[in-house]
């Protein structure tokens, strides 16, 4: 399962669209994701995980009460195999935005596994 797939299936119970990187301001209700991979842990000259730095936007509209869904997102995440995430309210005047940052290691994909190519060739 990818690491889309992951985030995807921990958040789309939540009942709200979930997406990745999508502009936001498309939909005033909204969970979107990013991430960044770093290697991580190397034997032989090549990485054996990547280490997925996740941030998860959640998207509101001002008045409405988003405590529920905030703590919602923090058991999908962590019931997901993430780490605990730090909350961000990154919002303004425009609307609600709250950002969940967290991790996960992910093993490197059998397709990159360099170690395997060189026994191979």
């Amino acid at each position: 399962m990818t690491l889309n797939e992951k985030l995807r299936s921990a958040l789309e119970p939540l009942g709200l669209p979930v997406a990745p990187g999508v502009d936001s301001r498309s939909r005033e209700r909204v969970i979107t994701f990013q991430y960044d991979l770093l290697p991580w842990q190397f034997a032989d000259n090549a990485p054996i995980y990547y280490k997925a730095l996740v941030q998860v936007h959640l998207f509101l509209p001002l008045p409405e009460n988003g405590l529920r869904l905030r703590r919602e997102i923090l058991s999908a995440l962590t019931a997901g195999g993430f780490t605990w995430p730090e909350v961000i309210d990154a919002g303004n005047d425009n609307g609600q935005h709250w950002v969940f940052e967290c991790q996960k290691l992910e093993k490197v994909p059998a397709i990159c596994d360099l170690r395997k190519d060189e026994q191979n060739a």
